[in-house]
Formats: structure tokens, C-alpha cells, sequence
């Protein structure tokens, strides 16, 4: 019977271990005792592998969490180096001024509202699957304190509709909210598309999730965009569709300044 609870316990051990290295390591990810994978019995614990073993490690729970969803800008494109980017001035900000703050980095260039829908969203056949590894279910592995969407324009780049658009954020936010996670949508952002019909829906779509979710969206359209919401030169990394440096430092700015920001990470 002994051996017998052995093998089932190294089996549960060994499963829970699979489970949560499926997805490959996040580029952002800092060492293995800080990332949170698992809760037993009250306790925060992370799954380290040692040649053949498992073991459980506690985590430090001091730390709040900020997971970072979304596309290429998130993920550091356009910026001259990656710590030019908004995420790594907003996670050096952070660090230089001591805060127990951990931010993670889930990014993926390309990516639209629908990969980040929650884990068993029917999607479309002809629409992008759910990516579990990135989305707001794998957000939710790390039990943020907050959870900051940027997504600028893929949806729009790719034709999808302003209500398809609109019901994918309904079903994020859904989660976040039923979960008691404060989140930070960033707006649209410019982007030279051929015709100015498209570069509208820009503008269009950004006033929408002002109007649906007022207090979470961070709005820096106008700030970046010329007359008819093609990237000012200024901020123009040069493809038609990324900013620079000083682009993304106005999204990390608007970001740091945005009240739940400042509300979260306590510099109110």
C-alpha cells in the first residue's frame, strides 16, 4: 500500500510539473522562485526541476505582479534596444525606485484579441486560436495584482469588426473583473494604413472602449497621431506600423501617470 501512495503521489507530483512548464518560458520571466505556478493548501509555491526531481518552492508573496498582454509593441518593436521599450522603462522605474513589483511580459508580435481570449473561447474557424500560454488565463497563473492589455491595431489590420473586437474585450474583462483583477487597456495607437477609412476606425474604436470602459482605458491616440491618425514623424520607427523610442516612451509615461497604476503600485 506504501508504494502504492508513492507512485500516485510521484505521478500528481510529476503532472502538476508538466502542466506548468507546457508553456514555454516567457521571455520576461525572471528567475524560476519568481514566477507563481501553483497554490497548495494556502500557500504559494513554484514547481523547480533538478535533474530528475521535483520540488515545491515557496514564493515570495510580498511582491505585487503586473502581467503585461498583448502585441509586438508590448513585446519591445520599434524601440531602438529592448530597454527602450515602454515595459523595460516601466520595470526600471520600478526597480530604481525600490517598489516590490514584478512586471511579466506575455507579448507576442501579431497578436489580436483573440488569442487572448480565455481558455475555451469558441473562436471562429477562419479567426486566430487561443493562445493558453499567453492569454488572460496564463495571466492569471502568476495571480497579478494588475493586468495591462496592449493591443494597438492588429484587430483593425486584420478587417475584424468593431462588435467582434468590442465582444472579445467583453470576454477578458469578463474574467477580470469576475476575478477582482484591476486592468489597463491601452487604446489605438496610429498606423499608416493605405487608406484613411481604416486609419478612422482607429479613432472610432478608441472612443468605443472609452464609452464601455471608463477608468481603464489610457488613451495617447491624439498625443501620437497626426491629423488623420497616421504616426507623427516624430514617433515613426519607420515601417509604417511601429513607434521609436520616443513613442514608446509617451506609452510608458501615460502608463505610469494612469490613476490605477499609481492606485496599484501605492504612489497615491
Amino acid at each position: 500500500m506504501m508504494n502504492y501512495c508513492r507512485q500516485w503521489c510521484l505521478f500528481f507530483v510529476v503532472a502538476l510539473s508538466v502542466g506548468f512548464t507546457s508553456c514555454k518560458k516567457e521571455e520576461d520571466a525572471a528567475s524560476p522562485l519568481q514566477t507563481p505556478t501553483s497554490t497548495v493548501t494556502g500557500i504559494l509555491y513554484q514547481t523547480k526541476v533538478v535533474s530528475q526531481d521535483t520540488t515545491w518552492m515557496p514564493i515570495d508573496t510580498e511582491r505585487k505582479m503586473i502581467v503585461v498582454l498583448g502585441s509586438s509593441t508590448a513585446a519591445g518593436y520599434g524601440a531602438s534596444q529592448i530597454d527602450s521599450s515602454w515595459v523595460n522603462r516601466l520595470k526600471a522605474r520600478l526597480r530604481n525606485e525600490q517598489k516590490p513589483v514584478h512586471v511579466i511580459n506575455l507579448g507576442v508580435p501579431g497578436y489580436s484579441t483573440y488569442q487572448l481570449l480565455p481558455k475555451g473561447s469558441i473562436v471562429p474557424n477562419e479567426r486566430p486560436k487561443v493562445d493558453s500560454c499567453k492569454n488572460i488565463t496564463a495571466a492569471f497563473r502568476f495571480h497579478p495584482s494588475l493586468v495591462i492589455i496592449n493591443l494597438p491595431s492588429n484587430d483593425i489590420g486584420n478587417n475584424y469588426s468593431d462588435g467582434e473586437i468590442l465582444n472579445n474585450y467583453a470576454q477578458i474583462t469578463h474574467k477580470l473583473d469576475s476575478a477582482k483583477v484591476p486592468y489597463i487597456i491601452t487604446g489605438s495607437q496610429p498606423r499608416n494604413f493605405a487608406t484613411v477609412a481604416q486609419r478612422q476606425r482607429l479613432k472610432t474604436l478608441n472612443d468605443e472602449l472609452l464609452a464601455a470602459y471608463p477608468g481603464h482605458i489610457d488613451s495617447y491616440l491624439a498625443q501620437l497621431s497626426t491629423s488623420t491618425w497616421s504616426i507623427q514623424s516624430t514617433y515613426m520607427a519607420g515601417d509604417g506600423i511601429h513607434l521609436n523610442d520616443k513613442g514608446h516612451y509617451v506609452i510608458f509615461q501615460s502608463i505610469f501617470n494612469f490613476p490605477i497604476f499609481k492606485s496599484i503600485i501605492g504612489y497615491n
